[in-house]
């Protein structure tokens, strides 16, 4: 999976030159909500942990709470191999980089969109 791939990575970098830097890159999107109704704002950072849940298990090595209550509700399960956890643990990117596209707005009444 594409996490352990990242870890291994890292690992590979880092051991074949041992003071570089390696990243990763998210394409970020800010997310508003539409209205100031704290469904629409919970809605909006709702988003806003999607798009970013990817850098948060490659910076920090680990899967997030809100991920992992995500994945439960959801009855979605991760696979994971002896020895995965400790590989995404230690081997975590050095910096996270960004790529800014455009911003989006969100809601939990579709017609408001």
């Amino acid at each position: 999976h594409q996490f352990v791939a990242s870890a291994l990575a890292v690992k590979a970098g880092h051991d074949i030159i041992p003071d570089s830097k390696i990243g990763c890159m998210i394409a970020a999107t800010t997310t508003y909500p539409m209205t100031s109704k704290p469904e629409d704002v919970f809605a909006a950072m709702e988003n806003e942990r999607k798009t970013l849940f990817f850098s948060d298990v490659q910076a920090r090595g680990a899967y997030p709470g809100y991920i992992k209550r995500y994945l439960a509700e959801n009855n979605i399960e991760i696979e994971m191999a002896e020895g995965d956890e400790e590989l995404l643990k230690e081997h975590t990117v050095d910096y996270i980089g960004f790529s800014y596209y455009m911003s989006m707005a969100a809601s939990t009444d579709p017609e408001e969109l």
